[in-house]
C-alpha cells in the first residue's frame, strides 16, 4: 500500500516540475504579506532564491508594526516596502492576493471585512500547504537531476508530504483526468464518513449518490474549462447540514506540461459563516434597540391619547351614524400601531436564555394548546409526527415555546387560515442533535426571498406582518447553538426545521 501511494505521489510531483519552466508565460500575482515573522522571512527567502518561480509571485509590501521583525528586515534588504497597517497595503494598485501569516483570528477577521472584492486571502495554514507542496515538487526536480538516491529521497519526500497533509486541518484532494482519486487526506475523507483508502482509484459516481456525484463532476469540469487555478466558495449538504467551503482548484501537469488532473484544497468556513451572520444579526438588534427606545418614547404617549379619545367617541356616537365606521378604522389602526411598537420592544429585549433540561415534545403540545382555540386556527388541521420517546435539549423553555408559536402563527397566516400544519420531532446526527419541524400547505416562499425572511422588518405578508417573528426565531436559535433549515415550494407550502444540540451533547 505504501509503495503504491509513493508511486502515486511521485507521478503527481514529477508532473509539476515543468510548471517552473513555464512560469514566465503565466501572469504575475501581486501579493501583500501580513505578518513579518519567521514565516514571512522564509517566503521572502524562497522568492529571492527563485524557488517560488512556478507561482510567479511578486511581493508588493510586508505589513507588521514591529520594525525589527525578521521578515520586515528581510523585506528592507530586498527593497520591498514595509508598512505598519493593513489599510496602507490595501491602497496598492494591482493588489490581487493577501497572505496572512500572523495566525491571529482577529486579524484574519479584519482582512475578510476590509479586503475589497477581487482580492484573494490566503491565511497562514493555507499558505503553508502551498509552501510545502512547492518544496516537495522542487525537491523532486532536484533529485531527478541528480539521478542518485532517487528512491530513498522520493520516499522521504512522500513521507513529509503525507505527514503534512494528514496533519492539515484543510481538505486536500488530488484527482486524475478521469475523476479517479489519487490522494485524499483524512480530514477530507472524514467529511464524508469514510477512510482515505476507500477513495483511491475510485470516481465520485462510485462513492456518492448521483446528485452529489454530478455536483462534484460539474465543478471539476468547470475548472478544466477555465484552464487555470480557480478559487471560489462552495456549499454542500452532508448529513442533513449545509457545509460551506472556500475551495482552490489547481492543475496537475505531466512532464510535457499537459494537464493530467486537478488538485483541490478546501477550508471549512461553516462556523465562520455562522459567526458572521450572528454578528450581523447582533448589529441589527442594537440598531433596532435604539430605534425602539425612541419610538416608545415619541409614539406611545400620543398613541395612548388617540386610542382613549377614539374609545370615548365610539361610546358616544350612534351605531347607525356613518361616521362610526371611520372611528372604528382609526381605532383599529391605532391598536395595530401600538402592537407594532410592543413587538418592536419585545424583539429588542430578548433575554439571555435560562437553560434547563426540557422535552421538545412537551413544549410542542403546550404551544398547540395555546393556539388551538384561537379563531385564526378554526379551519386549520394539525398533524403530529412526534418522536415516540422524549426529545430532550438543554434550552430555555419559554424561548423554545416562543419559537414554536411564531412558526405556527406564520404557517397559519401563509395558508390564510385554511390548510394543514404538520409538526414533527426526532433525533439526527447519530443522536447528537434533535430537531422539530413546522410545515404548512400554504403559498410558499419564492426562492429569491428565502435568504431575506430572517431580516428585521422584512415580511412577505405586506401590511399584515411586521417582519419581526422570524428574526426573533433566528436570534433564539442562534443563542442556543442551533440551525434553521428552510424548504419551500411556491404554491405547495413551506417547512422550517430547527436543529439543536441534544441534551447529552449540550451538557
Amino acid at each position: 500500500m505504501k509503495n503504491r501511494k509513493a508511486r502515486r505521489i511521485q507521478t503527481v510531483s514529477e508532473s509539476a516540475v515543468p510548471e517552473v519552466a513555464q512560469s514566465a508565460d503565466r501572469p504575475v500575482t501581486m501579493a501583500a504579506i501580513i505578518g513579518g515573522g519567521q514565516g514571512c522571512k522564509a517566503i521572502l527567502d524562497l522568492v529571492s532564491q527563485g524557488k517560488l518561480a512556478a507561482l510567479n509571485l511578486e511581493v508588493l509590501c510586508v505589513v507588521d508594526p514591529d520594525s525589527e521583525a525578521p521578515g520586515v528586515a528581510a523585506a528592507r534588504e530586498m527593497g520591498i516596502p514595509t508598512l505598519r497597517s493593513l489599510h496602507e497595503a490595501l491602497r496598492f494598485e494591482g493588489l490581487e492576493l493577501i497572505i496572512e501569516l500572523t495566525g491571529k483570528d482577529d486579524i484574519l477577521a479584519d482582512l475578510y471585512r476590509l479586503t475589497p472584492p477581487g482580492v484573494r486571502i490566503m491565511d497562514h495554514r493555507l499558505a503553508r500547504v502551498f509552501w510545502d507542496l512547492n518544496e516537495v515538487f522542487q525537491g523532486l526536480r532536484e533529485r531527478l537531476q541528480e539521478k542518485t538516491d532517487l528512491e530513498a529521497r522520493l520516499q522521504e519526500s512522500v513521507q513529509r508530504f503525507e505527514q503534512f497533509v494528514n496533519a492539515a486541518h484543510d481538505i486536500i484532494v488530488l484527482k486524475d483526468l478521469g475523476g479517479r482519486y489519487l490522494f485524499i487526506n483524512p480530514v477530507a475523507a472524514a467529511l464524508f464518513g469514510r477512510r482515505p483508502e476507500e477513495f483511491l482509484g475510485k470516481t465520485d459516481r462510485m462513492l456518492f449518490d448521483p446528485v452529489l456525484a454530478e455536483r462534484f463532476e460539474k465543478r471539476d469540469k468547470a475548472f478544466f474549462e477555465a484552464g487555470r487555478t480557480v478559487s471560489r466558495e462552495e456549499s454542500l449538504v452532508l448529513g442533513g447540514r449545509r457545509v460551506y467551503l472556500h475551495t482552490v482548484r489547481f492543475p496537475l501537469l505531466d512532464h510535457k506540461g499537459q494537464v493530467i488532473g486537478v488538485g483541490v484544497i478546501s477550508r471549512d468556513v461553516t462556523e465562520q459563516k455562522r459567526l458572521q451572520r450572528s454578528l450581523i444579526q447582533s448589529e441589527k438588534l442594537a440598531a433596532v434597540g435604539k430605534l425602539a427606545a425612541g419610538i416608545a418614547h415619541e409614539i406611545n404617549n400620543p398613541l395612548s391619547g388617540i386610542i382613549t379619545f377614539v374609545e370615548d367617541l365610539l361610546i358616544d356616537v350612534d351605531p347607525a351614524d356613518p361616521v362610526r365606521r371611520d372611528y372604528e378604522v382609526i381605532y383599529r389602526e391605532a391598536l395595530r400601531c401600538r402592537q407594532i411598537v410592543r413587538d418592536l420592544l419585545d424583539y429588542t429585549r430578548l433575554q439571555h436564555p435560562v437553560r434547563q433540561g426540557i422535552d421538545i415534545n412537551t413544549v410542542i403540545r403546550r404551544a398547540h394548546g395555546l393556539v388551538s382555540k384561537q379563531a385564526a386556527f378554526r379551519n386549520v388541521d394539525f398533524e403530529f409526527r412526534l418522536s415516540a420517546g422524549p426529545v430532550e435539549v438543554h434550552a430555555d423553555p419559554g424561548q423554545m415555546q416562543q419559537v414554536i408559536l411564531n412558526l405556527v402563527m406564520n404557517a397559519a397566516e401563509a395558508m390564510d387560515g385554511k390548510g394543514t400544519i404538520t409538526i414533527a420531532s426526532g433525533r439526527s446526527g447519530a443522536g447528537r442533535r434533535v430537531f422539530f419541524e413546522v410545515a404548512d400547505t400554504g403559498c410558499g416562499i419564492p426562492k429569491d426571498q428565502i435568504e431575506k425572511i430572517f431580516e428585521p422588518f422584512y415580511s412577505t405578508k405586506g401590511a399584515r406582518g411586521n417582519g419581526l417573528g422570524l428574526s426573533v426565531v433566528q436570534s433564539i436559535v442562534d443563542q442556543h447553538g442551533g440551525r434553521i433549515h428552510v424548504r419551500s415550494v411556491v404554491g405547495q407550502g413551506t417547512s422550517f426545521r430547527i436543529e439543536l444540540p441534544a441534551r447529552e451533547a449540550a451538557s
